[in-house]
């Protein structure tokens, strides 16, 4: 029973905290369909809360564009989390290649 993109979407939302950011699950490899290891390895020392939340926000843009309405404001959020934490520009892109 494939999944639909809303219940999806609603699964990756549910793991935003109040503060924006977004805790470390394992429905979000499975949900996105990307190896564990492999955002270890991209992440390395980045603080999870920074990593889990830079991958859930690119990966909503980039999966579920159709759905923005859902999840709009909820990277709204998170990128107001983001803002305030240091985001290393060479991970953001290995995570955006990932998810291509």
């Amino acid at each position: 029973n494939e999944e639909s993109d809303m219940d999806k979407v609603l699964a990756l939302i549910s793991l935003q905290t109040a503060e924006g950011y977004f805790v470390k699950d394992d429905k979000i490899y499975s949900i996105l369909n990307i190896d564990k290891q492999e955002i270890k390895k991209i992440g390395g020392d980045l603080d999870a809360r920074v990593l889990y939340t830079l991958l859930v926000t690119l990966a909503l843009a980039k999966k579920f564009p159709e759905l923005k309405a859902c999840w709009d404001l909820v990277a709204d959020k998170a990128e107001t989390y983001l803002a305030k934490q240091t985001v290393p520009q060479d991970i953001k892109d290995k995570i955006e290649q990932l998810l291509a």
